[in-house]
């Protein structure tokens, strides 16, 4: 059972397309935000220090962030991905 609710996730899906729009958005962020933010987007070079490695802000975000982070990337992978998720 995961330990986010769908609303953790909804909101990770807002920051995530804040930051489609404007990638400086990322800067607003929390460290943790940001992290999960990135590796979401795949956009490595917009991790915060001092968590510019992957690994580093993947321990960051803890169990329930990385579940979250997890879930939310095998959301928007899907074919039929609508566009808030």
């Amino acid at each position: 059972m995961p330990t986010y609710s769908d609303d953790d996730v909804a909101h990770l899906a807002r920051l995530v397309q804040l930051a489609t729009s404007d990638p400086d958005n990322l800067r607003l962020l929390s460290p943790r935000d940001a992290c999960a933010v990135a590796l979401l987007l795949n956009r490595l070079d917009q991790l915060p220090q001092p968590y510019s490695h992957p690994l580093a802000a993947f321990e960051l975000l803890g169990p329930s962030g990385r579940d979250m982070v997890l879930d939310l990337y095998d959301r928007r992978s899907q074919p039929d991905a609508t566009q808030d998720a």
